[in-house]
C-alpha cells in the first residue's frame, strides 16, 4: 500500500480485527509481523507522524486550561501562533473555550481541540483511531467530515478508523475492510 499526501484512507472492520494495530504499525509504534514499512518522506520530523486518539479526556490533562496545553505545544515545537485563530474558526471553537479545562467542555469540543493541536503540527500522516466513537452520530459525522476536509487542505495523509462503513465509503479515497 502507498499513501500519498492529502489522501484519505478509511479502515473498517469488526472490533478486535486489527484496525488499531494496523495504524500503530504504520506509525512505527508496533513492529510489523511481516514485511516492512518504508516512510517515503525522509525529511518529515517525528512529530509530523501523529495519532489522534478516540478518547480525548484520557489523552489530555484535565488539571490545566486548554490554553496552557496549547501554549506548551507551541513552545515545544516553535509553532506559528498566527495559525491558531483561523484553524479554531474552521473547527468552530470559540476562543473562550481555551480558558476551560478538558473536563469542562463537551466531547465534541474536546475532539475538535485535539484536531486543532494535531493539525497545528502540520502532520504528514495522521492516524485517527475511531476519533468520534464517543460522540453522538450527528456530531461524529460532522467532525469526521471536518477532519477529512482539513487533512486534504493541509495535504496530510489521513488514515481514519471507523465502524461507519457508509461514511467511510462516502468520504475516503481508499477503503480497507479488515476481517
Amino acid at each position: 500500500m502507498t499513501c500519498h499526501a492529502g489522501e484519505i484512507i478509511g479502515v473498517v472492520g469488526d472490533s478486535g480485527c486489527g484496525k488499531s494495530t494496523f495504524g500503530d504499525t504504520l506509525l512505527g509504534l508496533l513492529a510489523p509481523t511481516k514485511g516492512e514499512i518504508k516512510p517515503l518522506l525522509q525529511n518529515a520530523r517525528p512529530h509530523q507522524w501523529l495519532k489522534l486518539f478516540q478518547d480525548p479526556p484520557s489523552s489530555l490533562s484535565s488539571h490545566v486550561t486548554l490554553q496552557t496545553l496549547l501554549d506548551d505545544l507551541v513552545k515545544l515545537h516553535k509553532l506559528d501562533t498566527d495559525k491558531i485563530a483561523p484553524l479554531m474558526q474552521k473547527l468552530n471553537l470559540a476562543p473562550s473555550l481555551l480558558q476551560r479545562t478538558a473536563r469542562d467542555v463537551s466531547g465534541g469540543e474536546l475532539q475538535r481541540f485535539s484536531i486543532l493541536r494535531a493539525l497545528l503540527l502540520e502532520p504528514v500522516f495522521l492516524f485517527a483511531d475511531e476519533p468520534t466513537s464517543r460522540l453522538d452520530p450527528f456530531i461524529a459525522k460532522e467532525i469526521t467530515e471536518l477532519l477529512i476536509d482539513l487533512a486534504r487542505e493541509q495535504q496530510c495523509a489521513l488514515l481514519i478508523v471507523s465502524h461507519d462503513l457508509t461514511l467511510i465509503e462516502k468520504c475516503c479515497d481508499i477503503v480497507i475492510q479488515l476481517e
